[in-house]
């Protein structure tokens, strides 16, 4: 059987108008975007019994070609990983459950954005126009411009094609329930040597959803809290995600992640999730980190460090026991 061109996942928590909105305008690209075949793979997280009801019967009415409803919130990193999971194709567009498409012939443009760079680039929306013009590459093309990223793209609307994925992998899902699954999917593409590149998104679709908190009022999340503790956490020590940065620049976690979490039960489009029991070795292995990288960063700030090599040797060997060394080194020149 042929690999799907297309495999587009939207992970959904709420946002009951929204979500319709993006997929049945996503759907209804079907009748215009016959060069592209692609299908709609949506992973609900726990959302309102309104929303999952909707979504159950678009699943049943075929507007929805895969769908997974999580009993709880895992996560975004989680449900997209399951959706990436889901379907074998060419190409993975992860859409956020707040895009409104406008163009139907969105995909066959994106296309033909991706035809412009190296094969294993990703593509994300550039959300401030700042993102294009203040960059060191930009590329003209009949689609708008396209400008190298040296950060990460946003993942609102993410192509990535299966060539990377099948060396970075998916989403890391050591975040939480809102994190860094952008910032560091942007981490291990810099460290594998790979290129980002924005893309102009106004004239392809409508972001709508809010900026702010609001939308997670009563479920225990507050944005800028969490997006702080990848920093540095509440007690002062170095975050997840500045920690991972560093493990990945300096090659001594792996670039592909593993998954965290697995599906253990699945009863028609309902599905239970755990975590691997194997993981505990994950999670070890960065708190041993945690302390090593810790007393060689300045309490201040956490931006300027030295790390002797027995420090860097200490810390390849842990990973190597967790079976996650960094084996990628001769990948930038490959």
């Amino acid at each position: 059987m042929n690999k799907i061109m297309l495999n587009i996942v939207i992970p959904v928590f709420n946002r009951t108008e929204l979500t319709q909105k993006t997929i049945l305008n996503i759907y209804k690209c079907k009748n215009f975007n016959n060069k592209i075949p692609f299908v709609i793979t949506v992973v609900d997280n726990g959302s309102n019994e309104k929303l999952r009801n909707i979504l159950t019967q678009f699943a049943d009415d075929g507007i929805i070609d895969n769908l997974y409803l999580l009993d709880k919130n895992m996560g975004i990193s989680c449900a997209c990983n399951i959706g990436l999971r889901a379907v074998d194709s060419n190409f993975f567009l992860k859409i956020d459950n707040d895009i409104t498409i406008i163009d139907h012939n969105f995909f066959e443009k994106l296309f033909k954005l991706y035809d412009c760079v190296e094969k294993f680039s990703i593509l994300g929306p550039a959300l401030l126009k700042s993102m294009i013009y203040e960059s060191s590459k930009i590329i003209d093309t009949c689609y708008g411009k396209l400008a190298l990223c040296t950060s990460n793209v946003p993942g609102g609307a993410l192509l990535i094609p299966s060539i990377v994925y099948n060396i970075l992998g998916g989403f890391n899902e050591e975040y939480g329930l809102y994190g860094a699954d952008d910032g560091d999917y942007g981490a291990r593409m810099k460290a594998a040597g790979f290129n980002q590149y924005y893309y102009e998104y106004e004239n392809f679709f409508i972001h709508e959803g809010k900026w702010d908190n609001s939308e997670y009022n009563g479920y225990n999340l507050d944005k800028a809290k969490e997006h702080k503790r990848l920093f540095v956490t509440d007690d002062g020590k170095i975050g997840l995600f500045r920690l991972n940065l560093f493990l990945y620049e300096l090659c001594i976690r792996s670039w592909k992640v593993p998954y965290r979490y697995i599906i253990t039960k699945k009863d028609r489009y309902h599905v239970e999730a755990k975590e691997k029991p194997e993981y505990q070795k994950i999670k070890q292995a960065i708190c041993r980190s945690q302390t090593i990288v810790q007393s060689y960063y300045k309490k201040s700030n956490f931006k300027s460090y030295y790390m002797p090599d027995y420090a860097i040797q200490k810390l390849k060997k842990i990973w190597k026991e967790c079976g996650q060394e960094c084996t990628y080194e001769n990948i930038i020149s490959s």
